[in-house]
């Protein structure tokens, strides 16, 4: 895998659909991304979705799901003033499955951080996450599935997440 300076590709995604399970498994890994410049995402999360969800025909199911709040972390290095941008580096979840993403904390270090408290929906332009200054560590991310449906065909469904961090 090639990554470009100043962004992080992560395979974040696997979701597989088989008599009413799906199972997502988030995986990252570190990247230097410039000159004492670091993002960190580490975190996993398997959903089971039992087939009982569903109890008779035309009966409404729960469509949204949500990791706990503290599933995922992210830890930034920097000197200064930075950004996370994010954005689905490709979309393979069927329609009309929806990721989204927020910040459920603040985590600790010296520095600030600001935005991303609210879910946003995560689409394969970039978008401002959040930002902040000098280093954070245990800045705590959650995901959530929308529009989960019965009618979405079983199989094995990945995407990449990318994070781009810029210094500034």
């Amino acid at each position: 895998m090639k990554i470009k300076p100043k962004t992080l590709f992560l395979p974040i995604l696997n979701r597989r659909f088989s008599s009413g399970l799906i199972c997502i498994f988030l995986f990252s890994a570190p990247s230097l991304l410039a000159q004492q410049t670091i993002i960190q995402v580490t975190g996993s999360w398997t959903l089971s979705i039992p087939s009982t969800i569903v109890t008779e025909a035309g009966a409404d199911m729960q469509n949204t799901f949500t990791s706990n709040p503290n599933q995922f972390d992210i830890d930034i290095k920097a000197k200064d003033w930075w950004q996370v941008e994010i954005r689905l580096d490709d979309n393979n979840l069927p329609q009309p499955i929806e990721l989204w993403v927020r910040r459920t904390g603040n985590g600790n270090g010296g520095g600030t951080i600001s935005g991303g408290t609210e879910f946003q929906q995560l689409s394969q332009t970039n978008q401002l996450f959040f930002t902040g200054s000098k280093n954070r560590r245990n800045i705590p991310i959650q995901f959530e599935f929308r529009n989960v449906s019965a009618t979405v065909n079983s199989g094995t469904y990945t995407t990449t997440i990318a994070y781009t961090l810029t210094d500034y």
